[in-house]
C-alpha cells in the first residue's frame, strides 16, 4: 500500500525538509516543557493552596493554551474535529505545480518521444469564486494541527508545499480555512488558482482569478495564472485564446520569466519546439537558478533532437533539486532514445542502463508513477526479468487499466513463464479495447489455430 505521507516528504526540497523538522522538533519541546511547567505549578498551588485553586489555575491555563486539562480517567485529552467529507476522486493526484504533463507510452515496438494533454473533467463552475467555493477535504488533510490554520503565514507555505508534492485538494482546504483570501497576497492567490486547476475544478479556478484581477487590476502574476490555466482548458477555443493573453502580458512584461516560461511551455504544447525553446531560454536568462525552467528548457532541447543539450540541462536541473521526479523520467526518456538510435551493443547497453537508473529514481520519490512503473517493465521484459517486470507493470495498469501497451507487456511477460492463458486474456482485452490492433490480432490468431 502507498504511504501518501512518505511520497510528499520525498518531494520536498531539502531546506523544506529541514523547516518541517524544525516546527516537529519545536512542537515536542514546547509540549515536554508545559508538561514539566504543569505538574510543577499543580504540586506547589495544590500544596499551598489547594483544590479549589487549583481549578481556577488550571481554567486559565485552559483559556490561554486551549489545550483541555483532563482528570487521569479521562482517556480524551483533545477534542478532534469531525472527519471531513472525502471527495470521490481523490486518488487522482496533479503531478507538479503548473507542469503536469503526462508523457505518453510508445507501441511495443519502440519508445516515442511523446507528450499528451492531461483530461479534465468539464464542470460548470463558473460561479464560484476562491472565498465561497467549497473545499474538497481529503481524509489525509486529518491529522494537519490547528496551529496551521490559524497562522496565515504558515498555512500559506504548507498549502504551497501540498500543490508542489502533488496534493491540490489539500493545498486548497489549507488556503481557505487559514487564510483570509479578501486580503490574501498575489502569491497566494496565484498558488489556489493552480490548486483549483489541478483538482479538476477549471471554472473555479478562472473565476476566483478574476476576483483576483478586480482587486488587483493588471497585476501580472495573476494574467500570467489566468493565461496559463486558459492555454490548457479541454475547448480548443479558450485554449487559442490564451495566445493573445500572452502576447498581451509580455508587451507589458518582457522581463517576466514566469510570463515567459508559461508562454513558452504553452507553444510547446502546440509543437512549436523552437519558438518554445526561445522564450524558456529567455526564462532561465532572467532566473537563472529555477530548476523549473531550466528542465522545461532540456524538454524543448530534447524535442529539437539536441539531445546533449538537454541531458546538461536535466542534469543542470537535478542539481538544483534532486526530488524533482518529472525530470528523472525526462531524463531517463533521453537515454532510452540514444539506445534506441544507437548502432553499436555496447551503447545500447549503457545508455539502457542510465535509462533504468534514472527511471528506478522517479519511482523512488513518487511510488506511483505509472510511466516510469511502465518503461522499467519493458526494459526488464527485454532482459529476461519477467517476475520483475510484472511487478512493475502491474502497477502501471493498476493507473491505466485502458493502456494496450501495457497489456501487451504484461501478457508477453506471463507468456514467456509459461502461462499462455493469461496471455490471451489479455490480447481478448486489447482487441476488444482496439479490435484494429494488428499485433494482438496476428498474435491472437496465432495462438488459437
Amino acid at each position: 500500500m502507498l504511504n501518501p505521507l512518505g511520497i510528499f516528504f520525498s518531494r520536498l526540497a531539502p531546506e523544506d525538509k529541514s523547516f518541517i523538522k524544525k516546527i516537529g522538533v519545536f512542537l515536542v519541546l514546547l509540549l515536554i516543557a508545559s508538561g514539566a511547567l504543569l505538574y510543577f505549578n499543580s504540586s506547589v498551588i495544590y500544596s499551598t493552596f489547594g483544590k479549589e485553586t487549583i481549578e481556577k489555575v488550571q481554567e486559565k491555563i485552559q483559556e490561554i493554551t486551549g489545550l483541555q486539562i483532563v482528570d487521569k480517567q479521562d482517556s480524551t485529552t483533545f477534542e478532534l474535529p469531525p472527519p471531513p467529507d472525502i471527495p470521490e476522486d481523490i486518488d487522482e493526484k496533479a503531478e507538479n505545480l503548473t507542469d503536469a504533463d503526462t508523457t505518453g507510452v510508445s507501441d511495443t515496438t519502440g519508445f516515442a518521444k511523446t507528450t499528451e494533454m492531461a483530461e479534465l473533467d468539464e464542470t460548470d463552475e463558473s460561479d464560484v469564486d476562491f472565498k465561497t467555493a467549497e473545499p474538497e477535504i481529503p481524509i489525509s488533510i486529518q491529522g494537519i494541527s490547528r496551529m496551521f490554520l490559524e497562522n496565515p503565514k504558515l498555512a500559506a507555505r504548507v498549502g504551497r508545499l501540498l500543490l508542489e508534492a502533488g496534493y491540490p485538494a489539500e493545498a486548497v482546504y489549507i488556503f481557505q480555512r487559514g487564510i483570509t483570501l479578501d486580503s490574501a497576497p498575489v502569491p497566494v492567490l496565484v498558488d489556489l488558482a493552480y490548486g483549483y486547476f489541478y483538482s479538476k475544478r477549471f471554472e473555479a479556478a478562472l473565476s476566483g482569478l478574476e476576483t483576483a484581477l478586480s482587486r488587483y487590476p493588471g497585476n501580472a502574476d495573476l494574467l500570467t495564472a489566468k493565461a496559463a490555466i486558459s492555454g490548457q482548458n479541454p475547448d480548443t477555443t479558450q485554449r487559442n485564446v490564451a495566445a493573445g493573453m500572452f502576447n498581451a502580458i509580455l508587451k507589458k512584461n518582457p522581463e517576466s520569466a514566469e510570463a515567459n516560461y508559461q508562454y513558452g511551455r504553452y507553444i510547446m504544447q502546440k509543437g512549436d519546439f523552437k519558438k518554445s525553446q526561445e522564450y524558456l531560454e529567455k526564462a532561465v536568462k532572467i532566473e537563472p537558478y529555477n530548476s523549473r525552467y531550466i528542465a522545461r528548457l532540456g524538454m524543448a532541447e530534447f524535442y529539437l533532437k539536441r539531445d546533449s543539450n538537454a541531458e546538461d540541462l536535466y542534469k543542470k536541473a537535478l542539481k538544483i533539486n534532486p526530488y524533482d521526479y518529472h525530470t528523472w523520467f525526462n531524463l531517463g526518456e533521453l537515454y532510452l532514445s540514444r539506445a534506441n538510435e544507437s548502432g553499436y551493443t555496447s551503447e545500447v547497453r549503457k545508455k539502457t542502463k542510465n535509462a533504468l537508473e534514472a527511471y528506478l529514481k522517479a519511482i523512488e520519490l513518487d511510488s506511483s508513477h505509472a510511466n516510469a512503473h511502465y518503461r522499467i517493465g519493458v526494459i526488464l521484459n527485454v532482459n529476461g526479468g519477467y517476475k520483475e517486470a510484472i511487478r512493475h507493470l502491474t502497477i502501471a495498469f493498476e493507473k491505466m487499466p485502458r493502456n494496450t501497451s501495457v497489456m501487451m507487456q504484461l501478457g508477453s511477460a506471463y507468456m514467456q513463464l509459461g502461462d499462455t492463458a493469461k496471455y490471451i486474456g489479455y490480447l481478448n482485452d486489447i482487441l476488444r479495447l482496439d479490435p484494429f490492433d494488428r499485433v494482438a490480432a496476428s498474435e491472437f490468431k496465432r495462438l488459437n489455430k
